[in-house]
C-alpha cells in the first residue's frame, strides 16, 4: 500500500507540472527563432512549415495564426525604449520610419492581444493610409488616455500593454546581417497614478 501511495504521489506531482508547463507554453511562449530590432521581435518562421513545434501550439491554443513569409511580419514590442515595460497608465511616443512594407498596420493591446482602451470606440489602431507623415515620410502617434493632436492612439486602464506593428508585403525577413533595420522609437513622456 505504501508504494501505491508513493506512485500516486509520483504521477500526481508529473501530471500537475506537465500540464502547467504545457498551458504556460502554448499560451505564451511564442516559438523560437526571433528576430530582434530595438524594441520589437518577430517570428519569421511562425507560419511557415520551418515554425517549431512551441509556435504551432501557440497558434492553435490561442487561435492566432501568423501569416505566411510571402504574406508579411508582425512584430510586437512590449518595452519602451528605456527597457520598461508598457503601461496602460503611462503615455508615449511612437516615432521614426516604417521598414519598407506595401501597407503596414500599428495596434495596442493589453497583455493577452486583446483591444485596450478605457472606451471601445476610441482608435485604438492606425495604418499606413491614415496616418500624417512629415516632409521626410517619417511618422509620430501620441499615444495616450486624452485624445492629441495629430496621430493618435488611445491607452488607458490598467496592466502591461503591447504595441503589435504588422508590416504587409515586406521583405525585412529576408534582409541578411549585412544591412541595418531602424525601426520606429517608443518613448515613455509620463504616467499617471489615476
Amino acid at each position: 500500500m505504501r508504494e501505491f501511495f508513493s506512485v500516486f504521489i509520483a504521477l500526481s506531482i508529473a501530471l500537475t507540472l506537465g500540464i502547467t508547463s504545457a498551458y504556460f507554453v502554448s499560451r505564451e511562449f511564442l516559438g523560437f527563432g526571433s528576430i530582434q530590432y530595438g524594441q520589437w521581435t518577430a517570428w519569421p518562421n511562425a507560419g511557415t512549415s520551418n515554425s517549431d513545434p512551441y509556435s504551432k501550439a501557440h497558434a492553435a491554443r490561442t487561435g492566432k495564426f501568423a501569416m505566411g513569409s510571402a504574406e508579411g511580419l508582425v512584430f510586437i514590442a512590449t518595452h519602451d525604449d528605456q527597457d520598461t515595460l508598457l503601461k496602460g497608465n503611462c503615455n508615449y511616443q511612437f516615432a521614426g520610419k516604417i521598414p519598407a512594407a506595401r501597407y503596414w498596420t500599428l495596434r495596442i493591446t493589453d497583455g493577452q492581444f486583446v483591444r485596450s482602451g478605457p472606451t471601445q470606440t476610441a482608435e485604438y489602431a492606425v495604418s499606413s493610409t491614415s496616418v500624417l507623415r512629415d516632409k521626410d515620410g517619417k511618422i509620430s502617434i501620441n499615444i495616450s488616455k486624452n485624445i492629441a493632436a495629430g496621430n493618435w492612439l488611445q491607452n488607458g486602464g490598467d496592466g502591461n500593454r503591447l504595441l503589435i506593428m504588422t508590416l504587409y508585403d515586406t521583405s525585412i525577413a529576408t534582409v541578411t546581417g549585412a544591412a541595418t533595420i531602424t525601426m520606429p522609437q517608443i518613448k515613455n513622456v509620463g504616467c499617471s497614478n489615476d
